[in-house]
């Protein structure tokens, strides 16, 4: 397994923690879906949906590679969907959510240096008709971490 795959199971892991049973807000770690393209809410929520970015291979950066290594960037996208009502309030619990558990191990492991840059997050509130209200939450950031030259 490189070592793109493994951070990208950890980040999986990572949300699927997001129950109510492990301490958090909401159990949209029931569901958590890699690359899901959609065209309204998805059938199911709560639910994440993680979009891993296009990877960038660098020397540059803010923390020069030793020689033999290079440095990766790897932007994602975390969307997360959930019932809710015209308050929001239900959005606003998913969001601390999915930064709680992104946060709660930045380095995943031993696989990443951290994160570089920032951490965004918004919510808003989607009106789906008789559907009701969702929440609709995105959160991005970028994942630095460091490999033996030309692996990922």
């Amino acid at each position: 397994m490189t070592s793109y795959d493994a951070i990208i199971t950890a980040l999986q892991t990572a949300l699927a923690q997001i129950r109510i049973a492990n301490g958090y807000r909401t159990d949209a770690g029931a569901l958590v879906h890699l690359n899901l393209e959609y065209q309204t809410a998805p059938k199911q929520t709560p639910c994440l949906i993680l979009f891993p970015g296009d990877l960038t291979d660098t020397i540059d950066g803010d923390t020069p590679p030793s020689q033999g290594e290079e440095n990766h960037m790897l932007p994602i996208a975390v969307e997360g969907w959930i019932a809710d009502n015209e308050s929001g309030s239900e959005g606003q619990m998913l969001r601390q959510d999915i930064l709680k558990a992104l946060k709660a191990d930045q380095f995943f492991g031993g696989l990443t240096e951290g994160f570089s840059g920032s951490m965004a997050s918004s919510t808003q509130i989607e009106d789906a008709g008789a559907d009701g209200f969702f929440g609709s939450v995105q959160v991005t950031a970028t994942i630095f971490y460091v490999t033996a030259w030309g692996e990922i």
